[in-house]
């Protein structure tokens, strides 16, 4: 990974969580707004029962879990490899790069209706406060 491509990236982002800009709307009583989530992100233990199904088919299921909040984006919540059933995936060639938490490796499900491609991605190398989520 280029650091200087990483810190052109990072300095780039206008919105850090420390105000909400203008077009964001005020969230009632008990609803959260991305605009409020910080940059880096912050990255929280959640307990609750989580299951992700590819039609009838359960893929993952997991009462451990990381809920990442980052400024601007809805929280995407990450399960352990464990979670999920390993026979259901199909490496991806396809990758991305976050600023924050490295390469993304994607992950094509086969669903009971076919194959769906890049349904799933994970950070194998994520490092510093992402490391929670490597993997």
């Amino acid at each position: 990974m280029d650091p200087d491509a990483l810190e052109r990236a990072r300095a780039a982002w206008t919105f850090r969580g420390q105000r909400r800009p203008a077009f964001a709307h005020v969230p009632g009583t008990g609803q959260e707004s991305v605009w409020d989530y910080p940059r880096p992100p912050l990255y929280v233990r959640d307990a609750r029962l989580i299951q992700i199904h590819a039609g009838t088919q359960c893929l993952a299921r997991s009462d451990v879990s990381i809920r990442v909040l980052e400024t601007g984006s809805p929280p995407t919540v990450y399960l352990p490899p464990e979670a999920f059933d390993a026979s259901l995936l199909r490496p991806s060639p396809r990758r991305t790069l976050c600023e924050w938490k490295g390469e993304a490796h994607y992950w094509h499900v086969q669903g009971p209706d076919g194959l769906i491609r890049d349904a799933l991605w994970s950070y194998p190398q994520a490092e510093g406060e992402a490391a929670v989520i490597a993997g």
